[in-house]
This record gives structure tokens, C-alpha cells and sequence, in this order.
């Protein structure tokens, strides 16, 4: 039985939908991007709710002439000190950098569905789903285990988080933490205080709640912000707090400011106490705070090396609408879209490099020690240190018609108008993120041959966000050489031979690239590639390929086709109760020719 229901953008645009009362709400889902033109989003009812993509129309409780509402949404990413994480088009979650840090999200991947926001400690990740519930991976010590505040984790609204705890907003407007007690992981003195808390804000090792009547709550290590009794009678009608590593500096409704915690990384600002009137925005690094006041300029202090002395740019700061902070280093946006730094050096607070293309600046986004600015035609002028992100140049063709740049601290991602993502910076804390670029694919070895297919996942790009019979209707609703462009950029399927360890020869290739028999990766020669095995079983395989490095998770590891000489079967093969997700439904087997008995092993990575 079929019914027909209405699906109308925030914008009034509607579309007509046929529904299966058996088919997958997201199987409609796509029908309606379609019609409608757009992308991927959320396909919510009329009292509010997001559906589930995985359930029927039937068990969703959709019935004949309802109307529902897409809301359209693009890719976000979160950014811990060596690791990443990105809210794809479909509300999971892709993760990469250093596995013991967040890098490494497989244990928790089932329950990463309809992610709404995603909130990360130095080496820990934090994601609310779309129930209102807390998903954590990482390190545990760093508030990867929610532990005993997994009960109080329901209607979650938000997350902050210092550099090894976490803070949750319920929804009731109490306060639930976890993680490293000295980083603020435990609330239970001040508990009875934490109600119609509004937003919390954190230095490295302590917490600041705004509550509803304008006072603030503070927790965690005393030294470093978590003791705010000396300015308590200040901190009346606050609007907004700022953190450096181990200070805070809240804004008050009649625009002034109230400082607190280490006085050497901005504690104390008594000597400019008098400057900060009508302050409108206040940016930190990690020992200076920088305040733009009503009239465009800007007022500093804090370690005067790491930009809490602004008196040698002073004269250029003004109309100043924004401010960016890396560690030490401050850059200011002009109203004409120019660009002023000062501070450390080496930490981006000298542009004269790059100062004649920082010309239409429209956001500047920041790592450890380098900067990235968009500018108006959607490129990207980067400077600092080139190894956190400052030298873009191996990327540069890529880094067109750029909407946002997230960063971790020693990498960025931009993601881009068809919905991709471009990294540059540490290959090893965050630029590399070839390992979910192409994020639904799989390499399989059996039987004494390979398959190999690469993909977009559903909803990115025209091919797999778009819902067509064929190739022609997608080359007539987008342009031939778009698709074929995609096509080629980012899809791929190989099947082949290994012919022995380490020597694979291709059978088909499409799009093709290499002919039937041609070699496909000689590990002994360097042809094709390079492979780098995980230390151990569960970890990466890296292969630097023509179109630069991916990074395959191990699934099962039976033996080594990659390694000239390997024996048949490794010594070290993963248990027999190692399963694999559900995704990959069936299981493949290789018969190796040259073992004095038969052996059934199978290789899958994706």
C-alpha cells in the first residue's frame, strides 16, 4: 500500500511524496532531496521530531497526507588535539587522527546515529545523539567513559569541555560531569548550585557556569579559574566568559569586564580596567585575552609575548570586526577585510608572507600555531607554522569554493561546497583524512584475489545524493562532465589477482585506469604504491597510492598479501570470536596455493 504525503523546506518550497508503507523513511527521505533539489537533512514530523532513516513509514507512524519538514544540514567537524571527527549528511559520525585519542570511534560506531553535536577533550570525543543521550570514545581517563554520570546523560542540550573532563547541560538546566576530577570531572561541591545553568565555558582544568539571574558558578582546579569567590560579588549580569589555559574573563551586560584565576595568562586585567568599556567581543590565546570594544578598537593583556601587547599594530586596529586566536597569536579582521596579527611569531603573529592576499577576509580559523583565512571567492590563504597547517600549497587547487574550516591542533579541514572535506597540516594528528574521504568502501582479499570499491557515502556528493534510474538522468540533472568528473575523482572499483605476496595484478578497473594483467601494487618495486602495516592487529594499513594516502581499518587479518615474501598465514591472526560489523555481511575465504595444507583465512579493511 502506497500513501502520499507533503515535504516542505524551512523556506516554504513543498514537494509531493510517494511513500511504501514497507519502505525506509530514508528511501523517501532521498525521493524528496530530489524533488526538492537539495541535499542531505533531517526529515522531521509535525510534532517535531527526526525520524529514524532506518524505519519503516509504517513504524514511524506516517500516515496518508502528513506533513513533513526537511531540514537541510551540512557536514560538521570536531577537532581534538590529534584526532577529528565529522558529522556526515546522515547524522553518523567518521572519525580519524590518532586512534588512542578519539581517532578510533568502531567500538561505539553503532550507537553514533543522528549525531546532533559532537564536543571533544585533548584526547576524547563526546557526541549527543538524537535522543538526547551521550555517546563518548577516546581516552578513558580523559572522559572517553562517562561512567557514573551515564544515568544523568538523557535530554542532554550541550557539552563543553576542559582538556581532560566534560560538562553536560541537561535538560532540566542542571549540570552533569566526567572525566579527570582535578580537570573539573567532578562537580559534586558546587552541584547544588548548578541550576538554569544557560552555558558553561572552560579554561584546561576548570569550569564556568552562567546561570539564568546572571551569576556565575565555578569548579575545578582553584589556581587555575575554578575559584571565583575574590570577584563573586562582580559577576552580576553576565553575558558571555572567556578562557585562556588557566584564566576567565566574563562580560557583563553594561559591557565591562570581570577577570579571574592565574594572573600570568590573563587573570588580573586591573591595568586596563578603565579601557574596557562597551566591550562587544572578547577572543583568547592561551595566556592573553584581546577585547574589541565599541569603537573598533582593541584593548589587551596577559603574557605580553603571547599577545597581551598589541601596542606595536595599535594604529592599524581599527574597525575591527572579528578576532582569532591561536596558542600565542592574535589576527584581527578590518571592516575592509584586511588583516592584522601580533603576538608570537612563530605562532602566526607575523603575515608579511601571505599579508598581500589577505585581501576580502570573510573568517579566519586557527590551529595550535598556524592560520587559515576564507577569503570572498572562496579560497584559502594560510601562514604560521607550516607543519600545524600554515603551508596550504599541497592542497591549493583543491581549496576552491571553500564554506568552512574546522581545525585541530596541528591540522585543518575545509569542507567545501559539494559537501567534501580538504586537510592539510600533521598527516598523523588530523590533515590526513584520505581515511574518510571515501567513507563507504571496502578491500577484500579471497580465494587468491581482491576486490577493492570506493565510494561517496549516501547523500554527498550528485551521484550518491541525488535519487536517479541512471547515469543519463544524473549527466541531465547535473552535466555530463560534473558527473564524470566525480566519477572519477571519487569512485572506484578494482578486482584482481594476487599473483603473489605483495604483487597484485588487475583483472577490471572502472573507471580504468590500468588495463587487464597490469600491475596494481608491487610492494617489492614501489609500483603502484607503498604500504605501511599496523604495529599491531586492529590497528591502520596506510597505502600512498597515485591519488595520495588512505588508511584501511583492519576488520580481519588472516595473512599478509602486502609484504613480498610474507608466509601464508600471520602468526598473529585476530581470535575467533572477532566479529565484524553488521555492514559486512558476508564472509569471504582464500585457500593459499603455496601452504603445505589447505588453510581457510580471509583479509577485509575498510
Amino acid at each position: 500500500m502506497s500513501i502520499t504525503v507533503q515535504v516542505g523546506l524551512l523556506s516554504g518550497k513543498t514537494a509531493t511524496v510517494e511513500a511504501s508503507l514497507d519502505e525506509e523513511v530514508g528511501t523517501s527521505k532521498r525521493r524528496a532531496q530530489a524533488a526538492l533539489g537539495v541535499g542531505a537533512g533531517w526529515l522531521v514530523n509535525s510534532s517535531g521530531s527526526v525520524l529514524d532513516v532506518h524505519s519503516t513509514i509504517l513504524d514511524a507512524g506516517i500516515q496518508h497526507g502528513d506533513s513533513l519538514t526537511l531540514h537541510i544540514y551540512r557536514v560538521q567537524i570536531q577537532t581534538s588535539s590529534v584526532s577529528c571527527a565529522s558529522i556526515l549528511g546522515d547524522g553518523s559520525v567518521v572519525t580519524w587522527g590518532d586512534p588512542s585519542c578519539g581517532g578510533d570511534s568502531s567500538a561505539v560506531q553503532e550507537q553514533l546515529k543522528n549525531v546532533q553535536q559532537i564536543q571533544t577533550t585533548q584526547q576524547a570525543f563526546a557526541a549527543i545523539v538524537g535522543d538526547g543521550s551521550v555517546v563518548t570514545w577516546g581516552a578513558a581517563a580523559h572522559g572517553g567513559d562517562t561512567g557514573a554520570a551515564q544515568h544523568q546523560l538523557k535530554t542532554v542540550k550541550h557539552i563543553q569541555a576542559s582538556t581532560a573532563s566534560f560538562a553536560a547541560v541537561l535538560g532540566d538546566e542542571s549540570v552533569a560531569t566526567w572525566g579527570h576530577a582535578h580537570y573539573g570531572g567532578d562537580s559534586s561541591a558546587v552541584q547544588h548550585q548548578l541550576k538554569n545553568v544557560q552555558q558553561i565555558q572552560a579554561t584546561r582544568s576548570a569550569f564556568a557556569a552562567i546561570l539564568a539571574d546572571g551569576s556565575v558558578v565555578t569548579w575545578g582546579d582553584a589556581d587555575r579559574g575554578g575559584d571565583s569567590s575574590a570577584v563573586q560579588h562582580q559577576l552580576k549580569n553576565v553575558q558571555q566568559i572567556q578562557a585562556t589555559r588557566s584564566a576567565f574573563a566574563a562580560l557583563l551586560a553594561d559591557g565591562s569586564v570581570v577577570s579571574w584565576g592565574a594572573a600570568f595568562c590573563g587573570g588580573d586585567s586591573n591595568a586596563v580596567q578603565e579601557q574596557l568599556k562597551n566591550v562587544q567581543q572578547i577572543q583568547a590565546t592561551q595566556n592573553a585575552f584581546a577585547a574589541i570594544v565599541g569603537d573598533g578598537s582593541v584593548v589587551t593583556w596577559g603574557a605580553a609575548e603571547d599577545g597581551g601587547d598589541s601596542g606595536a599594530v595599535q594604529h592599524q586596529l581599527k574597525d575591527v570586526q572579528q578576532i582569532q586566536a591561536t596558542c600565542r597569536a592574535f589576527a584581527a579582521v578590518l571592516g575592509h577585510g584586511t588583516v592584522v596579527v601580533w603576538g608570537a611569531a612563530r605562532f602566526g603573529g607575523d603575515s608579511s608572507a601571505v599579508q598581500g592576499k589577505l585581501k576580502n577576509v570573510q573568517q579566519i580559523q586557527t590551529t595550535d600555531r598556524a592560520f587559515a583565512a576564507i577569503l570572498d571567492d572562496g579560497s584559502v590563504v594560510t601562514w604560521g607554522h607550516a607543519r600545524f597547517g600554515g603551508d596550504s600549497s599541497a592542497v591549493k587547487d583543491q581549496l576552491k569554493t571553500v564554506q568552512q574550516i574546522q581545525a585541530a591542533g596541528r591540522a585543518f579541514a575545509a569542507i567545501l561546497a559539494d559537501g567534501s572535506v580538504v586537510t592539510w597540516g600533521d598527516a598523523d594528528n588530523g590533515g590526513g583524512s584520505s581515511a574518510v574521504q571515501y567513507q563507504l568502501r571496502l578491500w577484500v582479499f579471497a580465494a587468491g584475489r581482491f576486490a577493492r570499491v570506493i565510494g561517496l557515502p549516501r547523500g554527498r556528493g550528485f551521484i550518491a545524493g541525488s535519487y536517479c534510474r541512471s547515469t543519463g538522468q544524473l549527466e541531465q540533472a547535473h552535466g555530463a562532465s560534473a558527473i564524470r568528473k566525480e566519477l572519477d575523482d571519487d569512485y572506484q572499483v578494482v578486482s584482481g589477482f594476487i599473483e603473489k605476496p605483495g604483487l597484485l595484478r588487475v583483472e577490471h578497473e572502472v573507471p580504468e585506469v590500468l588495463s587487464r594483467g597490469q600491475v596494481f601494487l608491487d610492494a617489492a618495486t614501489g609500483l603502484g604504491g607503498k604500504v605501511e602495516l599496523p604495529a599491531s592487529l586492529g590497528g591502520q594499513v596506510r597505502f600512498h597510492g597515485p591519488k595520495g594516502t588512505e588508511c584501511w581499518r583492519v576488520l580481519e587479518w588472516g595473512f599478509d598479501p602486502f609484504t613480498p615474501g610474507a608466509p601464508p598465514k600471520c602468526e598473529e591472526a585476530l581470535p575467533p570470536e572477532t566479529t565484524v560489523p553488521a555492514a559486512d555481511e558476508a564472509r569471504h575465504s582464500i585457500r593459499l596455493p603455496d601452504s603445505d595444507r589447505a588453510e581457510t583465512t580471509d583479509n577485509r579493511l575498510n
